[in-house]
């Protein structure tokens, strides 16, 4: 039989095709592998890790089972720093850059509040491609607290030692207190007798320490008074 021969830019286009999409094949399943190289790497890692354009926008996330978020994933993908940590975007986006650069930038801490408490976060930015890098956020609020609350007592123990008034070493224990409490309002009371004493409350309005002073304690009178009662 005869071999008919195609014309011959129909044989060059065929070939072109087809390397074009042998290479697009190729591009495919070796994305396939990274994507899957990323999830096994974030599924091992107790941060939540957020893909970013070079322009700051969300492109995914993973967030591990049972952390703390202040928004679901979907509320978080396509938007920018500004519209979901507006106060810290300024610093995102200079630790971006300098990832995208090829540096590697230092760690940041920021605090977020979430159902009323503080949470305290450390992100880390790392380059995946030109365009494109991770940031790594990791909650650390529980070690922060427990530097936070030895160093408090360093200072009370310090305080003591070197004999500073009574007065000062009240008030720090009170400011020590609220610290430690996000929002909280701590107050010192002086049992004499049956009725109770404010001795220190620097952030408690003067009206309230006022209706409090000299109140008689008893089984339902607040919670200091409950408790004085009954000794606890």
């Amino acid at each position: 039989g005869r071999i008919r021969l195609l014309h011959p830019d129909l044989n060059f286009a065929g070939i072109l095709l087809g390397t074009l999409i042998g290479e697009r094949s190729d591009a495919v399943a070796a994305w396939k592998r990274s994507d899957l190289s990323l999830r096994a790497f974030q599924e091992v890692l107790p941060d939540s890790t957020y893909r970013l354009s070079a322009d700051g926008v969300y492109l995914d996330a993973y967030i591990p089972p049972g952390q703390i978020i202040s928004l679901p994933r979907a509320q978080i993908l396509g938007r920018r720093f500004e519209d979901v940590l507006p106060e810290h975007a300024p610093e995102f986006r200079r630790l971006l850059a300098a990832a995208l650069a090829g540096d590697v930038p230092e760690p940041m801490e920021y605090e977020v509040t979430i159902a009323g408490r503080r949470r305290i976060r450390e992100a880390r930015f790392v380059r995946v491609t030109p365009g494109e890098a991770l940031c790594l956020v990791r909650d650390i609020t529980d070690r922060k607290q427990a530097e936070e609350l030895l160093g408090w007592q360093a200072r009370m123990l310090e305080l003591i030692a070197t004999g500073h008034p009574t007065a000062e070493v009240l008030e720090s224990v009170v400011r020590g207190i609220e610290a430690q409490i996000h929002g909280g309002l701590c107050s010192l009371l002086l049992l004499e007798g049956r009725r109770v004493h404010v001795a220190l409350a620097p952030s408690l309005p003067a009206a309230y320490n006022a209706a409090i002073e000299g109140l008689e304690i008893g089984p339902e009178v607040g919670s200091c008074g409950t408790a004085a009662f009954y000794n606890r």
